[in-house]
């Protein structure tokens, strides 16, 4: 029996010892796996952190590579600071007339009379589309002394003293621009509304010769700077000439009374949206056309503003307006009527 015990115990023991010898293994082997995975859970925060760094980094550089980008493109889109201005207006005063137009900016097209070696250009600064009519506005951003469709010699004695001996040289439609230049006075002479008429001819015979059917065509001067003095006529041979937003309202509006044909608005934009730096809708195309230039159209509370120019105007701005038809030039007074009997088509 005494044996019996011993053999009992000693089987006891023996499994004591194994089992805690066993324990032992197996709790440096638990501690082997806890080790090697506290490394690779370690080396695993290390390669996160060095691919969020490189994942970061090159998302630095793609936002930086889309400012440049968008700076680049922003810089293309943007226009000289006459035209941004007076596009700002253009939009202003068809979004109060409720017009539902489309306004091209910086319009640059080969005319019909360019041969295959040339390089010219015609260039407009903006072509109003409307489904009664076309207006070009072209914009003087002339920080100067300007008279235009007047006797500028009759303006003061003084005047006629210091500039009579160039000013007889002047033709009835060009148009003198005095300004500073450091420390000296320039004198200039040029025609801003002979030259919209010849881009509106120009863009009429490019309309003509891709068989999208010329629509009435008006023009306008519109002088929009802020510190400049303009003295001017109501028009310039048959285009209106403006230098305050009300007046470029009114010429606006005067454009719309000219139809004739109603213009084939899909036709003309897919010729001429190519060729524009900008384009943007108001009414209805608003949406389809959106302003994409930082420089929102003014609220229309301020349609009557002269924007601190200061100028002194004879008769009524935008009295007259130019129309183009193919090659003929015609002038339709805002009192006329419809109809085609009132409308003159002189020789161009």
């Amino acid at each position: 029996m005494t044996w019996v015990l011993v053999v009992f115990s000693a089987t006891l023991l023996t499994s004591l010892v194994l089992a805690i010898l066993w324990g032992k293994k197996s709790q440096q082997k638990l501690q082997a796996q806890l080790e090697h995975a506290s490394s690779e859970l370690e080396a695993a925060e290390r390669r996160h952190q060095t691919e969020a760094s490189e994942t970061k980094a090159i998302h630095a550089r793609v936002v930086d590579d889309q400012r440049t980008l968008y700076a680049n493109l922003r810089k293309r889109v943007m226009l000289p600071p006459g035209e941004q201005t007076s596009r700002e207006h253009i939009l202003a005063v068809c979004e109060e007339e409720e017009l539902d137009a489309i306004v091209l900016s910086n319009v640059l097209f080969r005319p019909v009379e360019s041969n295959d070696e040339s390089i010219f250009h015609a260039q407009i600064d903006h072509v109003v589309v409307t489904q009664n009519a076309l207006l070009i506005v072209e914009s003087k951003y002339w920080n100067a002394i300007v008279f235009d469709g007047i006797d500028f010699k009759s303006a003061s004695p003084e005047m006629r003293l210091l500039w009579s001996d160039l000013g007889d040289k002047l033709e009835p439609n060009q148009t003198a621009r005095i300004s500073r230049n450091g420390n000296h006075v320039e004198f200039d002479i040029s025609s801003p509304a002979k030259q919209a008429r010849r881009q509106a001819k120009r863009l009429s015979q490019y309309l003509d010769v891709r068989n999208i059917p010329s629509p009435w065509i008006s023009t306008c001067v519109y002088y929009c700077h802020s510190g400049g003095i303009v003295k001017h006529a109501a028009k310039n041979g048959k285009t209106a000439l403006v230098s305050t937003r009300a007046g470029l309202r009114q010429s606006v509006a005067i454009s719309q009374t000219m139809r004739k044909d109603r213009v084939n608005i899909d036709a003309i934009l897919d010729t001429l949206v190519p060729l524009s730096t900008d384009v943007t809708g108001t009414g209805r195309f608003r949406h389809n056309w959106p302003n994409r230039v930082d420089a929102p159209a003014r609220s229309s509370d301020r349609n009557s503003a002269v924007h601190g120019k200061r100028t002194a105007t004879q008769g009524l701005d935008a009295a007259g307006a130019i129309g183009v038809k193919g090659s003929h030039l015609s002038s339709v007074h805002p009192s006329h009527h419809l109809d085609k009997t009132n409308r003159t088509r002189p020789s161009s």
